[in-house]
């Protein structure tokens, strides 16, 4: 990485050079009086070399040292085990309760624009007063059923309702294969 650092230096002063030069020619072409000089005023106090490390190779040692070791390899191991009891078995959602008693409710989230809203120009794109309900423009298909999939009761219950099984805890994998489904007609609540 050492040569890397010459090169960027390189790099600097030919990208230096450059920009003095169009400079130079800006100020030609616009007949200006304002000269652009360059002066060297020689180096002031001490100049001391870099002695860190580069990062990467600092990493890269690291990496080669705990594959060698085989630490890499059981750390992937460990990542691949965490991830697996992951989707065996998500976080569940916090403090949903088992139902008790049938309850419907009505929510309306329909919206009433106070004011115009007008583009730049004035031009009226939605008029003060209108009312909108953004569940009427939503079709959800089919019935969305929360269960905890740890529950055989929810379980039964849920097989025999049409809908879509949305899990709020459980096992998504072992639940599908209980179903009968595949593991996409289980969706998870994150």
């Amino acid at each position: 990485m050492k040569h890397g650092a010459v090169i960027g230096i390189g790099t600097f002063f030919a990208l230096f050079a450059v920009a003095y030069q169009v400079s130079d020619i800006r100020a030609n072409l616009l007949n200006a009086d304002i000269g652009v000089e360059i002066k060297d005023y020689g180096t002031r106090g001490h100049v001391f070399p870099i002695i860190e490390e580069s990062l990467l190779e600092v990493i890269m040692a690291k990496l080669n040292a705990a594959s060698k070791s085989g630490l890499l390899n059981q750390m992937q191991l460990e990542f691949q085990e965490k991830v697996r009891q992951k989707i065996m078995r998500p976080v569940p959602v916090k403090n949903l309760s088992k139902a008790t008693e049938n309850k419907t409710r009505i929510y309306d989230s329909t919206y009433v624009q106070k004011d115009d809203i007008k583009t730049k120009n004035g031009i009226i794109i939605v008029k003060g007063g209108t009312k909108i309900n953004p569940l009427e423009m939503i079709n959800w298909g089919e019935p969305l059923i929360l269960i905890d999939g740890d529950d055989e009761d929810q379980v039964a219950w849920a097989k025999s309702r049409p809908g879509k099984i949305v899990l709020v805890n459980g096992n998504p994998i072992e639940l599908s294969n209980l179903l009968g489904g595949t593991y996409s007609s289980i969706n998870w609540v994150f």
